[in-house]
């Protein structure tokens, strides 16, 4: 059957349809990717969350929060705690959420000032000088989608261990348990220089990102 080409060989199907990984950014902060995921992270034991997190492109290092909707202020409370912790990164790649790219037209005031219309996030990314990277498809966020993969797995079973059961024990614990995460799974960049930005000092994270 093989020979006929009546029927191709399963591994030989796989490596056909396989997908093209896109080669890791050199250094940490070049680019960090981010999303959000909705689940019965407490299973029984408490309400569904969702988990907004962070993984930086060439490390492998994540960064996660969760809270009770995702939504802009999710979006921008995670983003700014990110920040504190890491510092500002050069990009940031994310889905086509309406929380990051607005469909909306330009009203009369972005028309008459030559600018197209922005979500609050975006504004956010411009005062920060962060570059905004669209994906448009999941695999093209196939760090950040394996990451919620593993945390659905590992997490939620360490969580039941905890007897873990709302939001604010959860945060408490991945202050725990995202740094051994990162000891066990992440890898060295490419080059060792950071491009993470430090917060300039006149600049208060608390107004300019929770508006």
């Amino acid at each position: 059957m093989i020979q006929e080409g009546i029927w191709t060989p399963r591994k030989t199907r796989d490596k056909d349809n396989a997908h093209t990984w896109r080669k890791r950014k050199e250094c940490f902060g070049e680019m960090v990717q981010t999303d959000g995921s909705v689940g019965n992270w407490f299973e029984d034991r408490g309400p569904k969350a969702v988990m907004m997190a962070y993984i930086d492109d060439a490390t492998g290092i994540p960064f996660a929060r969760f809270y009770p909707s995702e939504d802009t202020r999710a979006a921008m409370d995670s983003f700014r705690k990110y920040t504190e912790k890491y510092g500002i990164s050069q990009s940031l790649y994310f889905d086509r959420n309406s929380i990051y790219k607005t469909t909306r037209k330009a009203n009369l005031d972005e028309e008459l000032q030559g600018k197209s219309p922005q979500t609050q996030f975006k504004k956010v990314m411009d005062i920060l000088n962060v570059k905004p990277i669209y994906a448009y498809s999941a695999e093209a966020k196939g760090r950040i989608e394996r990451l919620f993969r593993t945390f659905k797995d590992r997490l939620i079973k360490e969580m039941r261990l905890e007897n873990i059961s709302n939001i604010d024990e959860a945060n408490e614990f991945l202050k725990i348990y995202l740094p051994k995460y990162s000891e066990k799974f992440s890898v060295p960049p490419a080059n060792s220089k950071n491009l993470h930005r430090e917060v300039p000092t006149d600049m208060n994270l608390e107004t300019s990102v929770l508006r």
